[in-house]
């Protein structure tokens, strides 16, 4: 694809939930994941008062071609992470960087959380997975070829820009 597309990205809302049970499906198809997902389970597990799941889609021309799920992890007085848990963007649109604009927009929400660091998960054979979180500065994580992360900085304060 030539040209980026207008792309809004934004929080993902009850009425998203028909295509992002279509986009979660198709990723797990691709991963030969054959658990079948149920509409009910998905909307608990990304609008439900415990929400495991934070969800950012990507809409181009009024239709979801993408979305990012995240989740933050914390252990008291520890680095706090959040991991990339799922990435994915229609065939249609691979290439036009929806999914680079989707990790960046992750990252935003990581330095928000106050985040130290993100981490997601790619086989090592996802070669375009691989490229795409080494250009947006994702490292493998040492003896983990199947896990990348990087570090978050933090958002610099007025004090901070000025000096």
């Amino acid at each position: 694809m030539s040209r980026m597309p207008e792309v809004l990205l934004r929080k993902f809302v009850l009425t998203d939930l028909p295509d992002l049970l279509r986009m979660v499906s198709a990723l797990k198809e691709h991963h030969g994941d054959t658990t079948r997902l149920r509409l009910e389970a998905l909307s608990r597990d990304v609008l439900g008062d415990a929400a495991w799941l934070m969800t950012l889609v990507a809409e181009v021309r009024g239709s979801i071609s993408g979305y990012a799920s995240f989740f933050s992890r914390a252990r008291p007085f520890s680095p706090r992470c959040l991991h990339l848990h799922h990435l994915y963007v229609d065939p249609e649109m691979r290439g036009s960087g929806i999914g680079r604009r989707l990790i960046e927009a992750s990252t935003d929400t990581a330095r928000a959380l106050e985040c130290d660091y993100m981490v997601v998960g790619a086989a090592p054979n996802n070669h375009a997975a691989q490229a795409i979180y080494a250009a947006c500065g994702f490292e493998a994580v040492p003896g983990d070829s199947s896990h990348l992360w990087k570090t978050v900085p933090p958002l610099l304060g007025d004090d901070e820009q000025n000096t």
